[in-house]
């Protein structure tokens, strides 16, 4: 509890970098009750220090089976807290549990977007399959 993954100032200057990063992987569990995923987003956003982009995700997860995250809160990434996307066309993410509320909204609204994956919400729970 109290921990936090800090990203390093100054770095994260390709517009597709990430904190942590998934592809074509399965059987993942990040457990983090308690712990933060931060970034430094009003750095990212400075265009004396950046070129603008909008992929510097916390967590990006791509064509990945069996993946919980639980209990993360996720702050300030350039992109979106966590992005599901693909890796692989055609090859979609598949059992994909997030337990923490402060991203749900957000992943909610992001899954609307992506034509070749499926997502049922509750409060607490997002299925993707």
């Amino acid at each position: 509890e109290g921990v936090e993954v800090v990203a390093k100032p100054g770095e994260f200057k390709g517009g597709g970098d990430c904190l942590f990063r998934a592809s074509k992987k399965e059987n993942i569990t990040l457990i983090g009750y308690g712990a933060t995923l931060r970034m430094h987003r009003s750095d990212y956003d400075n265009p004396d220090l950046y070129k603008k982009a909008e992929w510097r995700h916390a967590l990006s997860i791509r064509s990945c089976r069996n993946v919980k995250v639980l209990g993360l809160t996720l702050k300030d990434s350039g992109g979106d807290g966590i992005y599901l996307g693909t890796a692989k066309r055609g090859v979609t993410n598949k059992d994909i549990i997030n337990f923490s509320r402060e991203v749900l909204d957000h992943m909610a609204s992001e899954m609307r977007k992506q034509a070749d994956s499926e997502a049922s919400g509750r409060k607490d729970r997002l299925l993707i399959g």
